[in-house]
C-alpha cells in the first residue's frame, strides 16, 4: 500500500508537470500571436498613416495647381497702347449679367487681405467686366507688391485705401509698360453691373485712365438719393440699384473708378480698420499694414 501511495504520487506530481508544460506551451503561443497581431497592427497604422500623408499631399498639390490654374485664367491679357495706355486688346467685351453681391461660384479665384492686427479682408473678382484691374491686382499681389504697405488714406463712412509704396497717395505703378520699359497706366473699366457700393474693391486713381496700383474698398454704409436716381438713368441694374439703396456706398464714383471685386467675407474687418484715428490729411497716425495677399478658390 505504502508502495502504491508513493506510485501515486509520483503520477500527481507527473500530470502536474505536464499541466505545466501545457500551460507554458499555451502561454508561449498565445505570447507569439499576441506579438504577431501587435506587429500586423502596428504595420497597419503605419500604412494608414502612411496613405494619409500621401492623400493629404495630393489633395495640396490639387488643390495649388487649382489656385494657379483660376490665377492664369485672369491673367495674360492681350494688350495694345494707345497715348501711352494699357488698354484690353479685344475691347468688344461680352454684356454679362453678374450678380455683384452674390457670393462667387465655386470654383472663382478669391484673394484674402491679411491686415495687421484687424483680421481677414476676402474679396472676389470680376475679371468679365474689369479684366486689366483684376489681373492689374492679382499679379501685383502674387508677386508680394502689397506686402507690407499701409492704408495710407483711411476716411470713415467712406472708404479705406492702400496699394501705395510710397505711403503718400502720389506713388505705384501698374505691370504694365511701355516699349521703352517705362511703366504706364491702363484705362478705366465701367460696367452697369458694378458699382462703388459699400465693399466694392475699386481702383484708385488721378483721373481718367491713370490706373496704377493703388485701390480702395468702399466702407460707406448710407446711400444718396440723388445717386440713385442718377444710377437709373444711366442704365444701372435696376436690382443693384436696390441693392445699393438698402447696403449703402459711394456712388457718386460711378464711372469714375473701375470696380473689379468685392468683400465677400470681413465686413467686421473693414469697419474696425475705417474707424481708426487718423490726421488732418485722412493718414491713420498708426499704421495699418497688409501683411499679406493670400489666393484661394472658393
Amino acid at each position: 500500500m505504502k508502495i502504491s501511495g508513493v506510485r501515486f504520487i509520483k503520477m500527481e506530481n507527473q500530470n502536474e508537470k505536464n499541466v505545466e508544460e501545457v500551460v507554458e506551451t499555451k502561454e508561449a503561443k498565445v505570447g507569439s500571436e499576441g506579438k504577431k497581431k501587435m506587429n500586423s497592427t502596428v504595420v497597419a497604422i503605419v500604412a494608414a498613416v502612411a496613405f494619409l500623408g500621401l492623400a493629404v499631399a495630393l489633395y495640396f498639390f490639387m488643390h495649388t495647381m487649382q489656385v494657379k490654374d483660376a490665377i492664369e485664367k485672369v491673367t495674360g491679357n492681350d494688350i495694345v497702347i494707345k497715348g501711352n495706355v494699357a488698354y484690353l486688346d479685344d475691347e468688344e467685351k461680352e454684356d454679362v449679367k453678374i450678380v455683384q453681391y452674390d457670393k462667387p461660384e465655386k470654383g472663382d479665384l478669391i484673394a484674402k487681405i491679411n491686415v495687421k492686427n484687424y483680421g481677414t479682408i476676402t474679396v472676389r473678382f470680376f475679371p468679365e467686366h474689369a479684366p486689366l484691374a483684376v489681373e492689374n491686382f492679382v499679379a501685383h499681389a502674387k508677386e508680394g507688391y502689397y506686402d507690407g504697405l499701409s492704408f495710407h488714406r483711411i476716411i470713415n463712412d467712406f472708404m479705406i485705401q492702400g496699394g501705395d509704396p510710397e505711403g503718400t497717395g502720389a506713388g505705384g505703378e501698374s505691370i504694365w509698360t511701355s516699349e521703352d520699359g517705362e511703366a504706364i497706366p491702363f484705362t478705366d473699366e465701367y460696367s452697369k453691373y458694378l458699382i462703388p457700393m459699400r465693399g466694392a474693391l475699386c481702383m484708385a486713381n488721378a483721373g481718367a485712365n491713370t490706373n496704377g496700383s493703388q485701390f480702395f474698398i468702399v466702407q460707406n454704409k448710407e446711400y444718396s438719393i440723388g445717386d440713385v436716381m442718377n444710377l437709373r438713368s444711366l442704365g444701372v441694374d435696376y436690382d443693384l440699384v436696390n441693392y445699393y439703396k438698402e447696403n449703402g456706398g459711394a456712388c457718386w464714383l460711378y464711372q469714375k473708378h473701375t470696380v473689379f471685386g468685392q468683400i465677400v467675407e470681413g465686413y467686421d474687418v473693414l469697419d474696425k480698420i475705417a474707424a481708426v484715428e487718423v490726421d488732418s490729411s485722412s493718414k491713420p497716425k498708426e499704421e495699418v499694414i497688409i501683411e499679406s495677399i493670400d489666393f484661394d478658390i472658393y
